[in-house]
């Protein structure tokens, strides 16, 4: 059996970065990460954007949070005064 990314990622359009078990792979849009077939099952651990391009880190489902969406709650309070 083989696995895919959530294709909702296809809606972002600027470079991404997957950073799979610590090593980088940069792609031209998310369109083309989520064409990519997996052996094991990987879910969003962390969504970061730094240089113009996303960074998009995945962990084995089993490795990942219980929730499918405590990736979110990662994200820091961000104040702009």
């Amino acid at each position: 059996m083989t696995y895919k990314l959530n294709h909702d990622l296809r809606k972002t359009q600027s470079p991404e970065v997957l950073v799979l078990e610590g090593k980088e792979t940069e792609y031209p849009n998310c369109a083309a990460v989520t064409e990519l077939l997996f052996k094991e099952k990987y879910v969003i651990s962390s969504v970061s954007a730094r240089d113009s391009r996303i960074f998009i880190e995945v962990a084995e489902a089993a490795k990942a949070p219980d929730s499918r969406d405590a990736w979110i709650h990662n994200f820091k309070e961000v104040s702009f005064f």
